[in-house]
C-alpha cells in the first residue's frame, strides 16, 4: 500500500482539469499527473518525431510512461465529474425559495455556466457554492481513490 495522499489536493486536480485531460495518481507514491488527450495520442502511437520540441518530447516520454504502468490509476475526468449536476444538486440545496430556483432556470440554456454564476454573486452565494462545490469533488476524489485502494488524508481546513 502506498503512502496517503492528499485528498484535497486530489479534488483540486480535478477542479483544474481542462476539457480533453485525463488527471492520472501514482498509487505507490501518490504523484499526480495529467496531459492532454492529443499527448497520449501521440504516446500510444509512438509519435515522437523530430517536429516536437524538447519539452514536448518529455511530455509524451512520460505520458508513455504513465499510460504503460499499472501504477498510474485513472483518476475521474469532466464527464464523471458532471460540474452540471453538482450546481443542480446546489440549487436544490438552499432552502431560500427564490434563490434556489434562480439557480435553476440559470443551469439551462446556452451559457449556463456563466449565467449559473451570475446568479450565485447575484445572491451572495460565492462562498457556499464554493464550498458546496469543494465537498463534492472531494466526495468524488474520495470514491475514486477507495475503489483504487489508495490511502489519503483529510487535512483539516
Amino acid at each position: 500500500m502506498g503512502i496517503p495522499v492528499s485528498l484535497k489536493q486530489v479534488a483540486e486536480e480535478l477542479e483544474a482539469l481542462p476539457e480533453g485531460w485525463t488527471a492520472y495518481i501514482h498509487r505507490e507514491t501518490g504523484e499526480l499527473y495529467s496531459f492532454s488527450d492529443e499527448e497520449a495520442a501521440q504516446a500510444e502511437g509512438g509519435e515522437e518525431g523530430d517536429d516536437l520540441a524538447d519539452w514536448e518530447m518529455e511530455s509524451v516520454a512520460k505520458a508513455r510512461e504513465v499510460l504503460d504502468s499499472e501504477a498510474w490509476i485513472t483518476l475521474p475526468g469532466k464527464f464523471e465529474i458532471n460540474e452540471w449536476e453538482i450546481m443542480r444538486d446546489f440549487a436544490k440545496s438552499k432552502t431560500d425559495r427564490e434563490a434556489g430556483e434562480n439557480l435553476l432556470r440559470a443551469i439551462h440554456g446556452k451559457g449556463a455556466f456563466r449565467t449559473f454564476k451570475d446568479v450565485v454573486d447575484q445572491h451572495g452565494l460565492r462562498d457556499e457554492w464554493l464550498e458546496f462545490k469543494e465537498r463534492a469533488l472531494e466526495s468524488i476524489a474520495r470514491e475514486a481513490l477507495e475503489e483504487s485502494g489508495i490511502p489519503f488524508t483529510k487535512e483539516p481546513d
